[in-house]
């Protein structure tokens, strides 16, 4: 449906009962959020992935009023408030995303993030990252890449809270990949999921000040992944390396010294 080339046709009541299904999506997500489903993830990923025909359709749209919770089972909903009362109990709800600032500020997809949010998946995210024996290639770059896409709506606090922490981690097991690992990632008929991440934690970063020391230290990690997979692979992995590589040379950035 978020894909759909039709969704500018669609009414807005059919538009606004997505958008709330949505919502009951994500919670089943931040429920099984630890147990590394592909398909839900990329599910996660297609929600808030502002360049879907759902988002760009609605893009402009004004924010809605908050609704009432949906109904869910009371083992659900006693796991949702429990990861939120801290953060939501005597105040107003959290903001884990802003609008942005131009013609199309994307408030149906902020509102998505922020259920994300309110529902407890940043903390659930956290707490899967710390599981650090379980995590491998694919699974880290599942979990990063809707937050990746949707990094322009994070706010600030939101990446420096639940993301910065996360850069070691992800560092210290990239660094840590083995031969026989980088050879068996370069043979996956899957999106180059090493790169992927590394692109997900820039465009990350960018919501932050002063990061570009980071930012090139991440860019070093990527070629230096590359050069690897180029000295490891079959003939299959090292084009995929040299097509990752005339990516990292088109979308070299340049800071002032």
């Amino acid at each position: 449906i978020f894909t759909d080339e039709a969704v500018n046709s669609w009414k807005f009541e059919i538009q606004k009962y997505i958008l709330d299904s949505a919502k009951l999506l994500l919670q089943m997500i931040v429920l099984r959020l630890d147990r590394d489903n592909p398909y839900l993830l990329e599910l996660l990923f297609l929600v808030l992935n502002p360049e879907t025909k759902f988002h760009i359709f609605n893009g402009q749209r004004s924010p809605l009023l908050p609704q009432p919770a949906a109904a869910v089972s009371p083992s659900a909903a006693a796991t949702i408030a429990a990861a939120t009362a801290a953060a939501s109990a005597g105040g107003p709800p959290p903001v884990f995303a802003v609008p942005r600032e131009n013609k199309s500020p994307m408030h149906w997809l902020v509102d998505l993030v922020n259920c994300f949010g309110r529902l407890g998946g940043f903390q659930a995210l956290a707490r899967r990252f710390e599981q650090r024996d379980t995590l491998n290639v694919t699974i880290i770059a599942s979990l990063l890449r809707p937050f990746g896409a949707s990094a322009e709506v994070l706010a600030p606090s939101t990446v420096s809270t639940y993301f910065v922490p996360l850069l070691p981690v992800v560092q210290g097991f990239l660094n840590r990949l083995s031969d026989a690992d980088l050879k068996r990632e370069s043979k996956s008929d899957k999106h180059d999921c090493l790169s992927g991440i590394v692109r997900c934690l820039q465009c990350l970063l960018i919501r932050l000040p002063d990061q570009e020391e980071t930012t090139r230290n991440l860019e070093e990690l990527r070629l230096k992944m590359i050069l690897r997979v180029l000295q490891l692979s079959s003939f299959n992995g090292k084009m995929k390396a040299l097509n990752e590589l005339n990516k990292a040379i088109t979308s070299v950035s340049y800071y002032q010294h």
